[in-house]
């Protein structure tokens, strides 16, 4: 088998049940279908459900196991926010570069193969996203994320990159799936739990404030389930407006919405 790519997919999980099963199903599926398999998987597992987790771990360790990926961890945490979750695991990973799957999406085939491909070619790219299929909870497709990236005009970068003055012009993107550089994140102080909804953004700006580069390769190759967000406008546009002010630093300075 050949070497598998120096990459560790993170597996969020604050909830389980019947659906949540059917769902984490599909998306380890997609992992053992990929063209290219990772180094390791991790489940990031509240605490809460660690007990009704384990059954299902325990086969689908073994299963991956025989696809050369190197026995996932089941890394148990009080944390339940998400945000908490991935910069507390983050830090745990010894290979290169990092994923985030959402126990509801899934990888495309090819996806790890593409990415390989690219970083073969460049190794300075420090983010590589794929361009995004997204369907509502019906499975009904609605449109396409991070393939603004390649309309001729957008940024004043080459086709692909991601750039700060961009992501002014359009915030909305989907950073799962995205192949990260771990040393690169946790440089750039990871995510900012307090901003909550649009914390990839505030990253996003950050990230690119901070010189590194991101690449959307022009490839649809991972779909994503879009949920409605509980969160009232005002809220979500104080959020919104602190990405802008809040970027500027590595570090969570904490900002808290006081509701009018």
């Amino acid at each position: 088998m050949d070497k598998n790519l120096d990459l560790t997919i993170i597996i969020p999980l604050n909830k389980w049940s019947e659906e949540v099963k059917d769902y984490l199903d599909r998306a380890v599926d997609s992992i053992a279908l990929s063209t290219v398999k990772p180094s390791k998987v991790i489940f990031v597992v509240s605490s809460i459900i660690e007990n009704d987790f384990i059954p299902y771990s325990k086969k689908t360790f073994e299963e991956l196991k025989t696809l050369g990926i190197d026995t996932p961890i089941c890394y148990p945490t009080e944390k339940t926010d998400f945000c908490e979750q991935i910069n507390q695991i983050v830090k745990e990973v010894d290979t290169k570069y990092f994923s985030i799957l959402e126990y509801t999406d899934y990888y495309g085939k090819t996806w790890l193969e593409n990415v390989e491909k690219h970083i073969n070619l460049n190794k300075e790219i420090s983010m590589y996203l794929p361009i995004v299929n997204v369907y509502n909870e019906p499975g009904d497709f609605l449109r396409f994320y991070n393939e603004q990236y390649w309309a001729q005009g957008f940024t004043s970068n080459d086709l692909g990159f991601i750039t700060e003055d961009a992501l002014k012009v359009l915030w909305d993107m989907n950073i799962s799936g995205g192949i990260i550089n771990t040393q690169d994140f946790i440089e750039l102080g990871s995510l900012k739990p307090s901003i909550k909804l649009y914390y990839w953004y505030e990253f996003m700006l950050r990230f690119c404030n901070q010189k590194k580069t991101a690449y959307v390769i022009p490839k649809s190759l991972y779909n994503h389930i879009l949920f409605k967000q509980e969160m009232e406008a005002d809220e979500a546009k104080f959020y919104y407006d602190l990405c802008s002010k809040e970027y500027w630093y590595k570090e969570d300075r904490n900002k808290t919405y006081i509701k009018k």
